[in-house]
């Protein structure tokens, strides 16, 4: 059964600091039901948030938070994440967690990929995760995204888009969408964090940093609609700029596999 919010906040978290203010809550633990009709601060330190989603929950979550940003948008960040943290709490499930975490198909090749289950976060990221979870759920979410749109637009050939035109795409749109929904500085930290948790040879990493700056600089730009239009004027100008060459890459069919950072170009696009 879906573990209750007491049960959560005792088993996860050190107390300290304010987050919220829980009334007439009823909590039934081992058959005992313990009433409270007064105001309850509760005050959390550590209350490690990533491990409290699974990847079957995070759709859902993320497309929650982002129509209540959408319907409040003169709502601060920290507003903003007490929301996003009473909706995390009020939909944990530790069946489902446990499930995932002895799921092998969900042991990512980080390294070669982007993160997209907050159960699987390295120590780094979790830390950035945990210092915004509203944004931490957005640069998830994102992560799939870019994994998606890389599909769509890059054919899968020998080199499984690992330092080819296709892996520059994926890093610079993970980025620039990033950028856009949490600010450059909160994509910059998680995207470091991502490469700090998953080392690569010094080329490869090379090659990722680049792209995420690319990524980032594209995604801090203004853009104009609503946000399905939004999201499809930034994959494209990220898919221009790959096909322009402004990204990174030392891997194609077109050049074999070089020592080097070379241009992208428009090999292995659909």
């Amino acid at each position: 059964m879906k573990k209750t919010i007491l049960n959560v906040l005792l088993a996860s978290f050190i107390t300290t600091n304010l987050i919220t203010t829980i009334t007439s809550a009823t909590v039934l633990d081992e058959n005992i039901e313990y009433d409270f009709n007064t105001s309850i601060n509760s005050t959390i330190d550590e209350l490690d948030y990533s491990s409290m989603i699974s990847s079957a929950q995070l759709p859902t979550l993320v497309k929650e938070l982002r129509l209540y940003i959408e319907s409040n948008p003169n709502l601060g960040e920290e507003e903003i994440n007490n929301y996003f943290k009473n909706l995390i709490i009020e939909n944990y499930d530790e069946n489902l967690m446990i499930l995932e975490k002895n799921q092998n198909n969900l042991r990512y090749d980080y390294a070669n990929s982007l993160p997209i289950v907050s159960s699987k976060l390295g120590p780094t990221e979790k830390q950035v995760f945990n210092s915004s979870p509203a944004k931490g759920a957005l640069v998830l979410s994102n992560a799939q995204a870019a994994i998606d749109m890389t599909s769509q637009h890059w054919i899968f050939n020998d080199y499984e888009y690992h330092n080819d035109n296709a892996d520059a795409f994926r890093h610079t749109l993970w980025n620039a969408y990033n950028a856009h929904d949490c600010g450059v500085s909160y994509a910059k930290q998680f995207a470091d964090a991502h490469e700090k948790d998953n080392p690569n040879d010094a080329l490869e990493n090379q090659m990722d940093l680049f792209n995420n700056t690319l990524g980032r600089t594209i995604g801090s730009r203004s853009y104009s609609g609503n946000s399905s239009q939004v999201s499809y004027a930034i994959r494209q100008a990220v898919l221009k700029a790959v096909k322009n060459g402004e990204a990174r890459r030392f891997v194609g069919s077109d050049i074999g596999t070089k020592n080097t950072l070379q241009k992208t170009n428009s090999n292995g696009i659909k």
